[in-house]
């Protein structure tokens, strides 16, 4: 499973942009509005709770591999633990289903400002969290890690060429490059690739 997220500032272009995909489909949340301007106007509510909150804005994907075929229970359910796994435990948010591409995924978005007290869910190291949650919740609904593309072998730099014509050696980057390859050959998740290069060093 793939997760992407970004903070925004406005909540009206992003579900102006979630709700212009055909068959969009709300499959949960804890909001009564059906479109993108009842939904807008609802997430105010709690931008008036904490106006110092400049990217109140939540918008998360997740997408598994075409082969799995999840329910809509299952998608609400994930979305769902994914929200409570990143820290929005008191937040207004909406998951919408979209089928637009071979991939199946969802998106929501949320408002990072907390309904009970106008605290704001933190966003840091959220990249890292999110990675190690998505590994947890993989486990849990029996879902396949994402596989890892053979990289694309840069070009030695010119300086690179030269270094290693007066020396004989490889850039520190080429090395790394070098090592990325390796690993790469035997379809480890992002975590292993990330394990096996810190102890190669």
């Amino acid at each position: 499973m793939i997760a992407k997220q970004v903070k925004g500032r406005g909540f009206r272009g992003c579900l102006n942009y979630i709700f212009s995909k055909p068959n969009s489909q709300i499959l949960g949340g804890n909001m009564s509005g059906r479109n993108a301007p009842e939904l807008a106007t609802e997430f105010g509510f709690s931008r008036l709770l904490n106006p110092r909150v400049e990217r109140a804005v939540y918008h998360a994907s997740l997408s598994v591999r075409a082969s799995e075929k999840l329910s809509d229970e299952t998608w609400k359910a994930l979305a769902q633990d994914y929200l409570e796994g990143m820290g929005f435990d008191a937040n207004q948010y909406i998951a919408v289903k979209h089928n637009d591409t071979e991939h199946n995924h969802i998106h929501i978005v949320a408002s990072r400002i907390r309904m009970t007290d106008g605290s704001c869910v933190s966003d840091s190291w959220d990249y890292v969290r999110s990675e190690k949650l998505i590994r947890e919740l993989e486990k849990k609904y029996n879902l396949c890690p994402p596989e890892i593309k053979q990289p694309f072998r840069r070009s030695p730099t010119t300086g690179e060429s030269r270094l290693r014509k007066r020396t004989g050696e490889e850039s520190i980057r080429e090395q790394i490059q070098g090592m990325i390859s390796q690993l790469s050959s035997s379809k480890p998740t992002m975590p292993e690739l990330i394990e096996q290069l810190r102890e190669k060093g």
